[in-house]
């Protein structure tokens, strides 16, 4: 008898403030972000191949408003048969389908994150946020954001108030009750369903002020996760599709910006087989040109790993060495491989022999403990050099900023990855077809994306994959997505005999725990509570509100700006660090000005929050009020810039910043002023050949014209009396 799935298993949506305008993530490996993309118009979409091909007008993720955009999850009912040999998705043209969701946003009734409580000793307890509310009741009635469940059928549907998650209140009963909308659910041309997220309204019920990253009391945000589930009737009889969840996640600041480690690598390192042979394309280029491509969100990245940089794993020359078999390169494989950091469980083994070989030595036997504690500290300093920042990834880890000795101050890859790349280092890995050559669709009679994928038994397990390939796989401190919880194998069905990497959910009229006493601790949180997941189980744990986190967890240049490159970083692949600005682009195409003057403007990175430290103040406050303002990083086409015999192609660009902050700019008015002097031989002005600079002096008097029609305030200027 057929069985029939929900998928993806779980499907990321994220939040935007645009009430209209939504795109659909990718759902294939590869497939580019494209904004305009909202499930019925993939072949126009696409049609160009790389979106690089469009001119970037139209790749807009703000409305004509100024608006984020938000993202839609797509999920889809397969059946299944024949022990996993036949799969085939059902859509409204085949049967009935009763979609049904239920989303809640738990963050303000749990307890307060401190750090990922897996660590062993290193975990801390956590009480209770809010905690000032002790009566349980009481709490689930002011802290608990749970709106009624909504029910969608059909083809097209969208717009009705019975599919909008609009119900759900937080401080209800009191005189601060504010209603929360967490979003609303519509259908495509197939029935199939699109959950959108909610606005990215964050507030406090008394106006209290921003204090911390994560657990900011009296706060809520519209984040949120729940339950995917549908009652498929076909030939007369109704199946329950088993559910899936969906997470509604903060926007995504550089939308196909790859991760070094995903979600995906995460969870497939924990449920999957590992023992696959290696492919370099499959297993390795992922790694390194991940690298690569952060050097549009982090300036160490970009002199470390971009253009031009020894290190870019990219380029023609040196992939031609990485992707090598041949003996002649092993030396350099090794030389790669051994820059990465040592994963913690060869750490831990190192160590252990490292202090049993020290108490071996007949100078230690027979001493007391005093002796033995600076011998178990120098085991620990000569084997943390494996595990310093000097290592790659760059990536802080789950132990930084709570534990200065520790393998988890850096972030390492999963042991498959870090298997994979031994194996690549020792020769022993096939070279694999590199997809990201291909384009995203030249054929025109595709529609669907999944349509690139030939084997059809491979299309439920794909939209898992490249969902959580859109998630960072750590550091989980908290993170921007999901956490680190979704590393313990209690969380996940491991059981189905089609697809171990579905979570396990509650039923359907089960109640999610929400209390387990004043203080969570460790060993009571793994026992009882990561065990299933309902709705807001998923993001609760994660920052409240979700502005202060990602305005306060940054590159290294934050926590040590006495380091030469702030490479070190948090999650700069959703939260960029330093970028390259519009103005900076437009500088670099332009080429009348001279190509010493467009490489001083294309390797001029700036702080991506400068916006928000206005007047002195911090980025994480002004991250709630002005979230949808900055920019937006997008990869974008450029042949202007030429060295060494290598060509830079394309280029990650700040993007679509509001008028506020760029009007008023009297440096770069001043700076374009005096780039006209080159125009000039002799005495006149050679009109026509400064069009590119002229177009930027009416931009810029287009900018301080929108900027006072707007109404807009004047940004707030520090003056000295007033810095510290």
């Amino acid at each position: 008898m057929p069985k029939y799935y929900i998928y993806p298993a779980i499907g990321i949506a994220r939040v935007g403030n645009s009430e209209s305008k939504f795109f659909v993530g990718p759902e294939v490996p590869h497939q580019e972000v494209n904004p305009n993309y909202t499930g019925d118009n993939f072949g126009s979409c696409y049609e160009a191949g790389s979106l690089q091909n469009l001119p970037s007008s139209s790749l807009d993720f703000k409305d004509t408003e100024g608006k984020v955009k938000r993202q839609a999850a797509r999920f889809r009912i397969f059946e299944v048969s024949d022990c996993g040999n036949n799969v085939r998705e059902i859509n409204d043209k085949h049967a009935k389908i009763e979609w049904r969701v239920n989303l809640a946003n738990r963050k303000s009734i749990n307890y307060q994150f401190e750090n990922a409580m897996d660590l062993g000793k290193l975990s801390k307890d956590c009480k209770l946020r809010n905690d000032f509310i002790t009566n349980l009741d009481e709490r689930k009635k002011k802290l608990l954001i749970q709106p009624s469940q909504c029910n969608i059928q059909g083809c097209n549907q969208s717009d009705k108030p019975a599919y909008q998650f609009n119900d759900g209140t937080f401080f209800a009963g009191t005189s601060y009750e504010t209603q929360v909308y967490l979003g609303e659910l519509r259908t495509d041309s197939e029935g199939r369903l699109l959950v959108l997220g909610g606005l990215g309204h964050s507030a406090s019920y008394n106006n209290s002020p921003i204090t911390t990253f994560a657990n900011n009391e009296t706060w809520h945000d519209d984040i949120s996760d729940g339950t995917v589930r549908a009652t498929v009737t076909i030939d007369n009889k109704s199946i329950e599709a088993e559910p899936a969840m969906v997470a509604v996640t903060p926007p995504n600041f550089a939308p196909g910006m790859p991760g070094v480690i995903t979600m995906y690598d995460v969870v497939s390192d924990l449920l999957l087989d590992s023992d696959t042979e290696t492919e370099f394309y499959r297993d390795i280029y992922p790694i390194l040109s991940s690298l690569v491509e952060n050097q549009g969100v982090n300036e160490g990245y970009f002199m470390a790993f971009g253009d031009y940089s020894p290190a870019n794993f990219t380029q023609p020359d040196i992939l031609e060495k990485l992707e090598s078999k041949s003996e002649d390169y092993k030396s350099f494989r090794t030389a790669v491989f051994d820059l990465f950091r040592v994963i913690p469980d060869i750490t831990a083994t190192r160590r252990a022999e490292k202090v049993e070989q020290l108490l071996q030595d007949p100078a230690v036997q027979d001493v007391n403990k005093q002796v033995l504690e600076p011998i178990f500290d120098e085991a620990v300093k000569q084997t943390q050099t494996a595990v310093q920042a000097d290592k790659l990834p760059p990536i802080f880890g789950d132990g930084y900023g709570d534990y200065a000795d520790s393998p988890l101050i850096g972030l390492s890859l999963t042991n498959t990855q870090y298997k994979h790349l031994k194996n690549w280092a020792d020769g022993n890995f096939e070279i694999g077809e590199n997809l990201r050559k291909a384009p995203n669709n030249t054929n025109c009679a595709i529609t669907d994306p999944l349509q690139v994928i030939s084997d059809q038994k491979e299309w439920p397990h794909t939209l898992t994959k490249t969902n959580l390939q859109q998630c960072l796989g750590g550091p989980f401190h908290p993170g921007i997505e999901l956490t680190w919880f979704l590393r313990r194998k209690s969380m996940w069905n491991t059981t189905d005999p089609f697809d171990p990497m579905r979570l396990n959910i509650v039923e359907c009229d089960d109640d999610v725990q929400d209390y387990y006493g004043p203080i969570l601790t460790p060993e009571v949180a793994l026992k009882d509570m990561f065990n299933v997941s309902g709705p807001g189980t998923l993001t609760r744990f994660m920052g409240v509100p979700w502005q202060s986190d990602e305005g306060s967890c940054q590159s290294n240049e934050s926590y040590d700006p006495a380091q030469y490159l702030p490479t070190m970083t948090f999650w700069s692949a959703r939260v960029p660090n330093q970028v390259l600005s519009q103005r900076s682009f437009e500088q670099m195409q332009n080429e009348a000005i001279g190509l010493g003057q467009r490489a001083k403007s294309y390797s001029y990175r700036q702080d991506w929050l400068r916006f928000l430290r206005e007047g002195g103040e911090k980025a994480r406050v002004n991250m709630v009020k002005y979230w949808d303002k900055i920019g937006i990083v997008v990869k974008k086409p450029t042949t202007t810039l030429k060295a060494d015999h290598n060509n830079v192609d394309h280029i990650w660009v700040e993007t679509q910043v509001n008028e506020r902050f760029l009007a008023n700019d009297t440096s770069y008015r001043q700076l374009l002023n005096l780039e006209n002097l080159v125009y000039f031989e002799g005495n006149d002005l050679m009109l026509g050949k400064n069009a590119a600079t002229n177009e930027q002096l009416d931009l810029l008097d287009k900018e301080d014209e929108q900027a006072n029609e707007h109404g807009l305030t004047r940004r707030k200027i520090t003056i000295r009396q007033d810095q510290n």
